[in-house]
């Protein structure tokens, strides 16, 4: 190679060289939205906010102002509304937190041209000192991810991020106490259920209907909280299961507006709340009562029905009402579902309590004669004969098991339309330290595939159908203790 093609070619590596090592000591700089500076919107703290008013041109204005204790917040304006001090406090909060990209070089003359001249919205603040502070925010910027704004106390304009200030999208509805009952119904002392019906149903056609395997809906349903804390059915008084009776309180104690019909109610028949097909009674611990009333279903609305100020997720509900304010609101469906449900939803559908590891004698009186077995440290023995534990705990087991299939009557002194007078079978079972005891009697009646297989409780009147192929799961095994 020349030497003049060499010393070039070394130039040409030399510069190259001299262009890797700026690139690497300068990386190209990302523009990202985290390198925006940004700076707080307001300078005042949460605690200097005495008073704030938003007001925007499709809604009525809404003032909300500290109450005297501490911590909490009134609606102002409008008047007679119940706010929501947790909810209230949680935006207070959060404003002096709330950030701006500033727009150098923007005056105000360009208000127009940022639809701050005719603001979507403005937030009103008056402070401790006698101060107001006012935010107007107006459209969105071009790329649609941050709107526009400015402050009363200064000329320049800003960019607020559209996601980190949705505080500031909040309306009346979310600064209202949107409780559906407000008073604690998993503190009262009684709820009940009155269902109205356009046809009123007779007693006889319940028991028909029980007969039927139907499920039951009576004119009331009472739940009395007993000290444990679970919730007992007291009316009628029948066996109760405590998971779904707890469950429903809890429903119930949690349940919420989803949005707001109207305030001011001039009739309530238009919302079938004049006669209620569901109304729920709170018996406080005091002897006060709370009612609230459930009406027809409200169909779904389209976007351009909807009223402004609605909740944004407005959907079918049901119209409600309580007894402590004026206004009409709807609640969703699995409110209504918890409040809708058949009597036979909170029974207990285990026909024995008790459980097979603290069981300590059997006691049956079956179609093959008696049998007793007693249990004696972790063995069963009949009379001294040590029995089988596997065949004791498969007869607990399959026993233990039993569901109760229909609810079929209630009615005390009506045993021997089922076949009582002569059972099939008869259990015994003593438990526990305490030596609790329960009694199940089986009957049979009708034949072959009319065949029926009925339980009844001792000392208890009602009555209970079961699977036919319970007694096909209870003999063999019943056979084999007897054996």
């Amino acid at each position: 190679m020349k030497p003049l093609n060499t010393i070039i070619a070394l130039v040409i590596l030399a510069g190259l060289g001299g262009v890797l090592y700026y690139l690497n000591k300068h990386p190209k700089s990302e523009t990202s939205a985290d390198s925006i500076p940004k700076q707080k919107i307001f300078a005042f703290q949460a605690n200097q906010v005495q008073q704030f008013t938003v007001e925007s041109p499709d809604q009525p204005a809404v003032t909300v102002k500290r109450g005297k204790a501490a911590g909490q917040w009134e609606i102002a304006s409008p008047a007679g509304i119940p706010a929501d001090s947790t909810e209230i406090q949680a935006f207070v909060d959060g404003v002096p937190k709330l950030e701006e990209t500033p727009l150098d070089g923007q005056t105000g003359g360009s208000l127009s041209e940022f639809g701050l001249d005719q603001p979507k919205r403005t937030w009103k603040f008056q402070l401790a000192d006698g101060k107001e502070v006012d935010l107007r925010i107006g459209k969105d910027n071009p790329a649609g991810f941050a709107r526009y704004g400015t402050l009363s106390s200064g000329p320049g304009l800003f960019l607020m991020d559209s996601t980190d200030t949705k505080d500031l999208d909040k309306t009346l509805f979310d600064f209202r106490d949107k409780r559906a009952l407000p008073v604690a119904v998993d503190k009262a002392k009684q709820v009940e259920l009155h269902f109205e019906f356009d046809n009123k149903t007779s007693p006889a056609e319940i028991e028909k209907a029980k007969k039927l395997g139907l499920p039951i809906k009576p004119p009331k349903i009472a739940m009395t909280h007993e000290q444990n804390g679970n919730w007992q059915l007291s009316d009628p008084h029948v066996r109760t299961d405590f998971g779904d009776t707890n469950y429903f309180i809890t429903i119930v104690s949690g349940a919420t507006m989803k949005s707001v019909e109207t305030d001011n109610p001039k009739s309530l028949s238009e919302y079938g709340l004049d006669k209620p097909p569901i109304r729920l009674v709170v018996t406080a611990q005091d002897g006060s009562t709370h009612t609230l009333l459930v009406g027809k279903k409200k169909e779904k609305k389209s976007d351009a029905q909807k009223k402004p100020g609605s909740s944004s997720d407005e959907t079918e509900g049901y119209y409600a009402k309580n007894s402590e304010w004026p206004a009409v609101f709807i609640i969703n469906q699995q409110v209504f579902d918890q409040l809708n449900q058949d009597l036979d939803n909170y029974r207990n559908r285990f026909l024995f309590d008790f459980d097979t590891s603290n069981a300590r004698r059997i006691e049956v009186q079956g179609p093959d004669g008696e049998l007793r077995l007693d249990r004696k440290g972790d063995d069963w023995y009949k009379a001294d004969k040590k029995m089988d534990g596997s065949k004791v705990d498969a007869f607990l087991n399959a026993i233990h098991a039993l569901r109760i299939q229909h609810y079929t009557e209630d009615r005390p002194g009506h045993i021997a339309e089922y076949g009582f007078e002569k059972p099939w079978m008869k259990v015994k079972i003593t438990f526990s330290e305490a030596n609790k005891v329960e009694t199940v009697l089986f009957a049979e009646k009708g034949k072959d595939k009319d065949k029926k297989l009925y339980a009844v409780r001792q000392d208890e009147p009602s009555i209970y159908e079961m699977s036919p192929s319970d007694e096909d799961q209870i003999k063999p095994k019943l056979k084999d203790l007897q054996s």
